[in-house]
């Protein structure tokens, strides 16, 4: 896929997921001129390189609203799919601000999906040595899950504590604070290491 195409690709799921180009933030409204066709599965038209800086992107980006979210549908988690992939591959190929784009498109389609799509990033740009901007995304997986679990009668999973806790400890390698946890699970993260909460809760919650 060439990389105009990749772009109309990701501009054309913000038309699915029902957000008019109005309503995109400010930092997403400089980066097109032209729309793809509204189809997950191609895009033939081009757009211009994002005119911001991944960081604020990624500064600039949506957390899930919990007033109005929804569970994403099978469409859309393919489409988030793809467009993590195609950031994966940009970030790991250095092309920063086209990665990160991708990753923030997805985040807009399905807020639902927003801490994976932000923990996945934040790995990304770990793994390519972008510190700065990791550190950022592991803060926005971390706030964007904390918000979902947040939500009364979300069920307290070991997998939604343990993937706290390594974000957290993601977060303190790189030198920075964890946001107060608002969440069961993010409190039970901050409680102990990632070591003692494998040993003592892993076994007391349900896996899903």
């Amino acid at each position: 896929m060439r990389h105009g195409n990749q772009i109309g690709l990701a501009m054309a799921i913000v038309l699915i997921a029902g957000n008019s180009f109005a309503e995109v933030p400010q930092a997403f409204a400089k980066q097109a001129r032209t729309f793809a066709p509204p189809s997950c599965a191609d895009g033939n038209e081009t757009v211009d390189k994002p005119e911001v800086s991944a960081l604020m992107m990624i500064s600039e980006g949506p957390l899930p609203d919990v007033r109005t979210l929804k569970v994403a549908t099978a469409a859309e988690r393919r489409c988030v799919e793809s467009l993590r992939e195609i950031g994966r591959r940009a970030i790991d190929q250095k092309r920063l601000s086209e990665g990160t784009y991708q990753f923030l498109v997805a985040v807009r389609m399905a807020p639902a999906l927003a801490g994976v799509t932000y923990a996945e990033l934040a790995t990304s740009l770990d793994r390519a040595a972008y510190p700065k901007h990791a550190m950022a995304a592991f803060l926005k997986a971390w706030k964007a899950f904390d918000t979902v679990y947040a939500r009364p009668g979300v069920r307290l999973t070991s997998d939604a504590v343990l993937s706290m806790a390594d974000i957290r400890d993601a977060i303190q390698r790189l030198g920075g604070h964890v946001p107060k946890a608002v969440s069961e699970p993010g409190r039970l993260a901050v409680s102990e290491t990632t070591r003692r909460l494998k040993e003592r809760y892993f076994r007391s919650f349900p896996a899903q």
